[in-house]
């Protein structure tokens, strides 16, 4: 963990399983900050990545039912322009790509990410586009298991398929800190 929650009781009791949350996300130079339903989370600055793709995540665990998580309004606000754009259309994935590991569909205007209990593999929908500075804002819904919303990441090979941050979406007081993946 590059920030967990510990220390931020707040942070971790404004998640609402199985309910629609909001996040959001700045990445803004070297800093680093989110936000879990309008409640400040997790703030550092680490300047070893300063751009890369947005991601979105969903792996199964070694329980029998499928694990789900679903996404909708992503937008995002690029720095140098003084408006919203999406950066999911709520009809299709055009614009990103699977990689290995997930099931990705479009249902009712949201992204649906399904990961069996079988699959060891994370499921990563990968943004076609690479970003820098950004601040996002995104609803999400986990019903269960244990999901992520990725930015400055690179694809690599491996379980995982990516390296770079991770807000985690957790069924637990975890969500909304930020992780690093693949080091």
């Amino acid at each position: 963990w590059l920030n967990n929650l510990e220390e931020r009781p707040d942070a971790r009791a404004a998640f609402r399983q199985n309910q629609w949350n909001t996040y959001r996300v700045e990445a803004i130079g070297d800093r680093i900050r989110t936000w879990i339903n309008g409640v400040p989370a997790a703030d550092l600055r680490d300047s070893m990545t300063l751009s890369g793709f947005i991601a979105l995540q969903v792996h199964g665990t070694n329980h029998d039912d499928p694990l789900e998580v679903a996404w909708r309004n992503l937008r995002i606000q690029d720095l140098g322009e003084s408006q919203w754009r999406p950066l999911f259309d709520g009809e299709s994935l055009e614009g990103w790509r699977p990689l290995p590991g997930g099931e990705w569909t479009v249902v009712d205007g949201a992204i649906h990410g399904r990961s069996p209990a079988s699959e060891r593999r994370h499921g990563i929908l990968l943004s076609e586009q690479e970003y820098g500075d950004f601040t996002v804002r995104a609803d999400f819904k986990v019903d269960s298991g244990d999901s992520g919303f990725y930015f400055r990441t690179q694809p690599v090979d491996g379980a995982v398929s990516v390296k770079g941050f991770q807000v985690e979406i957790d069924t637990t007081f975890e969500t909304g800190g930020l992780y690093e993946t693949g080091g």
